[in-house]
């Protein structure tokens, strides 16, 4: 980090000399398979200035997600599970990003209580709370990261600030041949 960004994280601990490392482009760190938007979304959620740092919120919105917010998309076994029901303390936490979260397609199809209970628009019945993926605390138990696009206007991942070092492994080759079968998904994630 750079003498400001460490300002930025805490201004009271400015002593601590970091060694003068040359910043790695995250483009090498990675893949050369690795979609820019994969890239994009790490380096925005890694950035060392608190402020310009994604938000969880801002990272469930980024493009990288756009995906799941197609209709058409399906999972090899089936459809996607509900992603986009979200609590009423959720969609007020910052209420312009609601309509990246949400798709399209699910405006105006299901309202969120305060109490945490879906109620579809079209029969104005609450919907069992539990099968939705919304407790009755008001809290989700979506993953958040299975949800939406982004605000940022850029597709092309900033400057890195990482040192130098291959974080791929010994076997980055071999990992395509490894995870072809169905629970891929699982495997690119550790």
């Amino acid at each position: 980090p750079t003498r400001e960004q460490i300002r930025q994280m805490n201004p009271n601990y400015q002593e601590f000399r970091f060694p003068q490392i040359k910043a790695h482009p995250w483009h090498k760190v990675f893949r050369n398979r690795t979609p820019p938007m994969a890239i994009d979304l790490v380096c925005r959620l890694l950035d060392y200035t608190p402020a310009t740092r994604l938000t969880p919120l801002e990272a469930c919105a980024h493009a990288f997600f756009d995906e799941l917010r197609d209709p058409d998309t399906r999972l090899p076994n089936g459809p996607l599970p509900p992603l986009f029901n979200f609590s009423q303390q959720e969609i007020n936490i910052n209420p312009t990003l609601n309509s990246r979260l949400i798709p399209a397609h699910l405006h105006g199809q299901q309202t969120v209580t305060t109490s945490g209970n879906v109620i579809s628009s079209t029969n104005s019945t609450p919907i069992n709370a539990s099968a939705t993926g919304v407790n009755t605390t008001g809290t989700s138990n979506v993953n958040e990261k299975s949800i939406t696009p982004t605000n940022h206007t850029t597709n092309t991942p900033p400057p890195s600030v990482l040192p130098t070092t291959n974080m791929n492994g010994p076997d980055e080759d071999n990992l395509d041949e490894q995870t072809t079968s169905g629970d891929s998904l699982n495997k690119d994630r550790s």
